[in-house]
């Protein structure tokens, strides 16, 4: 298996993790508020954007450690930026 073909399936694990984090910090009574506010058919969970932005960048990170440095380095990019 090339190193390119093994990081979808590092990151899909990742991505399950995130999503089960973010699940467990849902909050419904902020999603339905979210929704209204945006009258959006998207789906909300109800997660403040300060706490989004540090467990999805943490995972991220976490992530990234797993793929080798050409893999990873246009992932980061983005966080970098900030």
């Amino acid at each position: 298996m090339s190193p390119s073909s093994s990081a979808p399936t590092l990151l899909s694990a990742e991505l399950a993790q995130l999503r089960a984090t973010l699940r467990s910090e849902a909050d419904s009574e902020r999603a339905q508020q979210e929704k209204r506010y945006l009258k959006s058919e998207l789906e909300f969970i109800g997660v403040p954007k300060p706490r989004l932005d540090g467990v999805s960048g943490l995972t991220l990170r976490e992530a990234t450690r797993k793929l080798p440095a050409e893999q990873a380095a246009p992932l980061l990019a983005p966080t970098r930026a900030r």
